[in-house]
């Protein structure tokens, strides 16, 4: 009966042993899935850092872009407003050169008439 006992024991032992390498496997595979997902979860996260810094990048580009399109629209007005005092003085100047040419006219008919 001591001797039944003993290899119970030895059994009971043996299973322990067993189940404490299987829980040492599973805990080191633990910690290895732990370790990838850490590097995976730093490439994420450095992920996300760049493509916020993109986003910010982006952002300032566009408020460039906006504050160089206002330019641009400032500087058309400009140019139309200096066309439209063009044109008005170009409308000037042909009344004004009309008027001379009528006076030129009535001035060759005063010396005409004084030649006479």
């Amino acid at each position: 009966m001591m001797k039944l006992s003993l290899t119970d024991m030895q059994q009971s032992v043996k299973k322990l042993v067993d189940s404490s390498e299987i829980s040492t496997q599973r805990i080191q595979e633990g910690g290895n899935y732990t370790n990838k997902t850490t590097v995976w979860l730093k490439e994420i996260i450095n992920g996300a850092t760049k493509t916020t810094e993109a986003a910010q990048d982006i952002s300032a580009s566009i408020q460039q872009q906006q504050h160089a399109s206002e330019e641009i629209s400032a500087a058309l007005k400009e140019i139309s407003s200096s066309i439209a005092q063009f044109a008005e003085a170009g409308t000037s100047s042909r009344d004004t050169a009309s008027q001379l040419n009528a006076l030129a006219e009535n001035l060759k008919e005063t010396i005409k008439v004084l030649k006479c």
